[in-house]
């Protein structure tokens, strides 16, 4: 294990400290399937090196396509070696030397406890969301809370802060209502800076913040035809979300659903890693990177495609730097 510290590399026999102090939350990779230094990488990825505030949910992505992406290509690897070392042995015959005999069955031997060991990490996918709950909830109870900075785990923005008067609100021009259906969500874009890049107003349809969303009723009703724009998940709840949004009735002429739907999900190659097919493609909108996420609003508000849709029509040969 690579101390995050001191960069020492700790053998596991050297007990669950450091030699420098530090106390590694993950002492036994083989069990956890993680290291310390690993989960840093993760948070370090989510934030964009702390350019980006993200979501639980963001996090288990790149938990999903940098950890268990990792335990199926050394599960195909150690497979692959198996596979060549039994041909090896079946075509040896009597006459091979007796030195490649021992190497073929040393090899066999080794080939066998590390695949019998990659392939039990990547069996364990099905399950890989009750893992990393119970590793994100180590690492809270470790106390390294300064590098959980940029996770967003509950809404913060229930009250107005004290520096932000009222008039500062429309200070960057609202030309639009974004409405979520999670609060949560809100939090995401307003801290992250979507609200200004996108000209909008970002609200909750619980009505999450409460100070916000008497506003955003106001500015329907001084003018119905200003765009509203709802952002919802591709689960059951969230597909129903345009009728609940009707139903309060908010004298808004343009209502336009860019969130994302199961249809969509399929056509995201990038959330292959996360199996989407075992929730029947219900997933949560925040499943996506912020980046790859913020893109795909900014196309979809201006295209007449769903969110989905304009990131699923994207060259499959685009490289994943552009998302973010």
């Amino acid at each position: 294990m690579l101390c995050p510290k001191c960069h020492r590399n700790h053998k596991k026999k050297d007990g669950p400290t450091c030699t420098c102090g530090r106390r590694f939350v993950f002492d036994n990779p083989a069990r956890d399937g993680v290291t310390d230094t690993k989960f840093l990488r993760l948070l370090e990825v989510a934030s964009n090196s702390g350019t980006y505030y993200f979501t639980e949910n963001q996090l288990y992505f790149e938990y999903c396509k940098r950890i268990l992406k990792g335990h199926k290509v050394a599960a195909i690897v150690a497979g692959s070696f198996l596979i060549v070392t039994a041909v090896l042995f079946l075509i040896g015959g009597e006459h091979e030397p007796e030195w490649l005999g021992v190497a073929v069955w040393f090899a066999a031997a080794a080939t066998v406890i590390a695949g019998v060991t990659a392939i039990s990490r990547w069996s364990r996918r099905n399950d890989s969301r009750s893992r990393f709950d119970g590793i994100l909830t180590r690492w809270r109870k470790a106390g390294d809370g300064k590098s959980l900075d940029f996770l967003l785990d509950t809404p913060r923005l229930g009250d107005p802060p004290p520096s932000w008067p009222e008039r500062d609100i429309y200070d960057y021009g609202v030309e639009r209502i974004i409405v979520v259906e999670r609060d949560l969500m809100v939090d995401l874009f307003v801290l992250n800076g979507l609200h200004t890049q996108e000209r909008a107003l970002v609200v909750s349809e619980t009505g999450y913040p409460s100070y916000l969303w008497p506003k955003a009723k106001e500015m329907i009703a001084a003018n119905p035809a200003i765009p509203v724009i709802l952002l919802h998940d591709s689960t059951a709840a969230g597909l129903d979300m345009a009728q609940r949004v009707a139903r309060l009735d908010l004298g808004a002429s343009a209502v336009k659903d860019v969130g994302i739907f199961p249809d969509d999900i399929k056509q995201l190659k990038r959330l292959t890693p996360t199996n989407p097919a075992r929730s029947g493609f219900a997933v949560a909108l925040d499943l996506l990177p912020y980046a790859m996420m913020a893109t795909g609003i900014s196309a979809a508000i201006v295209s007449a495609s769903t969110m989905g849709e304009v990131l699923g029509k994207t060259d499959p040969n685009t490289r994943e730097s552009d998302f973010g």
